[in-house]
C-alpha cells in the first residue's frame, strides 16, 4: 500500500532535553517513536489504543532543531513500517501529506478486521 512522509522539527525547548544530554542534549529515542506513533494515527485515521513496536534502531542522534522526515508505509498485513531521516540541506515545510479519504477508510477497515481474527 502507498504510504506517507511527513515532517517534523524536533523542539528546541523539549522538557525531555534537559537532562539528555546536558551540554550536548539529543533528542531521546521515546520522544522520536511518540511522533512516529502520531505520524502513524493520522495515517490511518484514527487513534489506536494499543500499539506494539516490533523493533527498533537509532542510527545517530538528533540534535535540537533539527528537521526530520517520517517515512510511513503499510505493510500486506497492516504492520506500519516507520524510517526517520535528516531532512539535510532540503527546506521541508512541516507538514504531513493527507491521504485520500477513501485511502483511510479502506486501511481502517483492513486493521479493524485484522484485529477481530
Amino acid at each position: 500500500m502507498p504510504g506517507v512522509e511527513c515532517t517534523w522539527r524536533a523542539p528546541s525547548d523539549h522538557p525531555a532535553l534537559t537532562g539528555h544530554f546536558p551540554g550536548r542534549p539529543i533528542m531521546p529515542g521515546v520522544v522520536l517513536l511518540d511522533q512516529a506513533i502520531l505520524f502513524a494515527e493520522r495515517l490511518v485515521g484514527y487513534p489506536v489504543a494499543a500499539w506494539q513496536i516490533g523493533a527498533a534502531k537509532f542510527f545517530s542522534p538528533v540534535a535540537p532543531g533539527e528537521l526530520l522526515v517520517f517515512a510511513l508505509n503499510i505493510g500486506e498485513h497492516g504492520a506500519i513500517a516507520i524510517s526517520v531521516r535528516g531532512a539535510g540541506a532540503r527546506s521541508l515545510p512541516a507538514t504531513c501529506w493527507q491521504l485520500p479519504h477513501e485511502f483511510r477508510k479502506a486501511v481502517r477497515s483492513w486493521l479493524d478486521a485484522s484485529a477481530g481474527t
